[in-house]
């Protein structure tokens, strides 16, 4: 297991032997993210949240799960299931 932190309290990648990766960016997980494996998520500071569609690097290869809203507090929550 990998953990990127940026910043004093901030996580800014996880990824799981290579299986699924939890991103942060500011920009299109295109631009913030190389290499994620299918089946990650990243959360981009305005909101939005992408999930990890296809093999490539390109926006394509993400879905877009959930558009920004105004009330966006920027924080996500998850659970690591039987780790």
């Amino acid at each position: 297991m990998a953990i990127t932190f940026n910043g004093a309290h901030e996580v800014e990648a996880i990824s799981l032997d290579n299986k699924v990766g939890l991103f942060a960016g500011d920009n299109t997980p295109d631009i913030d993210v190389s290499g994620a494996p299918i089946g990650s998520e990243f959360k981009r500071t305005n909101g939005d949240i992408y999930d990890k569609t296809g093999a490539g690097d390109a926006l394509s290869d993400w879905t877009i799960r959930s558009a920004a809203v105004a009330a966006s507090s920027g924080s996500i929550n998850f659970s690591i299931i039987g780790w």
